[in-house]
């Protein structure tokens, strides 16, 4: 339902508006101004109560619950977009080091390079766990 703005009952618009307060052009607005003055865990009779009394708006209790989760959404939604730039730069995930092939020891130990644990990473994600251990128990028979 869209929040189109009922209109005010005669004599009732303005009553009570504090000096300098937005006069709301929708349901929402009103729920939103109401928040701003009452604060954001007020409970939704009250703010029935207020949108009434301050701005004239006729709207039930659930209207009200539902305006005011919308509300909340979007700040919760704004808060999250500013913050996530923030993240990105902050732990953006450096490119791999090319790895170097390192040259046999002599002694015949294996050396474990970067490249071999990205590649077993990517055959792990592609095939699943427990596929690459049996295909690992099956290669060092």
């Amino acid at each position: 339902m869209a929040d189109k703005p009922n209109t005010p009952d005669s004599g009732a618009a303005g009553n009570g508006a504090s000096a300098g307060q937005d006069t709301p052009a929708t349901k929402i607005d009103a729920v939103r101004l109401a928040m701003e003055e009452l604060g954001n865990d007020t409970s939704r009779t009250d703010l029935q109560k207020y949108v009434k009394e301050q701005f004239g708006f006729e709207m039930s209790p659930d209207h009200v619950s539902n305006c005011k989760g919308e509300i909340l959404r979007r700040l919760a939604a704004s808060k999250e977009k500013a913050r996530k730039p923030a993240a990105r730069k902050d732990s953006a995930p450096q490119p791999p080091a090319p790895a170097r092939r390192a040259a046999p020891k002599a002694d015949d130990q294996a050396t474990i390079l970067l490249e071999d644990v990205l590649q077993l990473q990517k055959l792990v994600e592609s095939m699943g766990r427990e596929q690459v251990r049996t295909l690992i128990d099956v290669m060092s028979r």
